[in-house]
């Protein structure tokens, strides 16, 4: 089994973000009003990863703007058209690649279940996977799931997350990992961590093929 991640794993989560912020500062909404409505909308009270278009344009109206036109905005960037263009260079060819070893490929995501729906799907790349799987917190519960029907150690696992991927690996230490580096992460965590990282995702096509 291979479980993939999506964002800043496939897909480029940081230019997204970007993007909405530029689509929404034509509103008059200033960039630091924009990550610190982003990061308030983000988890809940819980710890919750649920971050959506909805919450985040429920937050900038307290702040006097006008829901329905900040909805429309950032929906411009959720279009097909636009989500397509944030796959990460290589991504189609990795998992075109994984595809061809003819094991069952799960795409393992962090996120509000409807906004990774929209992404994943709108982004082009759904039907690669056997299983979606989105999760609002940890992954370590659909992990013990999955290795209930298939092997821990004849599966790979590929992230960015250092942090979270270390956590899983001692609870799964069987498990092949790859990490993809992320920009929002320090260089020296991925050297820290031991484990095998990646600038490219053809590096990463090129190191599985070494194994596979």
């Amino acid at each position: 089994m291979i479980i993939i991640d999506f964002d800043d794993t496939l897909f480029d989560t940081q230019r997204l973000k970007h993007t909405r912020a530029d689509a929404l500062f034509t509103l008059g909404v200033p960039a630091d009003l924009y990550w610190e409505t982003y990061n308030e909308a983000r988890r809940n009270v819980d710890g919750d990863y649920v971050y959506s278009s909805q919450r985040q344009a429920q937050l900038l109206s307290e702040h006097g703007f006008d829901i329905q036109q900040i909805l429309n905005a950032l929906e411009t960037t959720t279009s097909h058209t636009s989500l397509c263009s944030f796959l990460l260079p290589f991504a189609e060819s990795l998992l075109q690649y994984l595809q061809s070893l003819g094991q069952p490929i799960v795409l393992l995501s962090t996120g509000d279940p409807d906004f990774q729906t929209i992404k994943i799907k709108g982004s082009g790349i759904s039907q690669y996977f056997e299983r979606l799987i989105l999760v609002n917190g940890s992954k370590e519960e659909a992990l013990r799931t999955l290795f209930e029907k298939y092997d821990e150690d004849s599966t790979w696992f590929i992230n960015d997350k250092v942090g979270e991927t270390l956590e899983l690996q001692s609870m799964f230490p069987k498990m092949h990992i790859v990490l993809k580096k992320s920009p929002k992460i320090l260089l020296e965590e991925y050297i820290q961590s031991g484990l095998p990282y990646f600038e490219k995702l053809d590096e990463i096509k090129q190191y599985v093929q070494r194994f596979a």
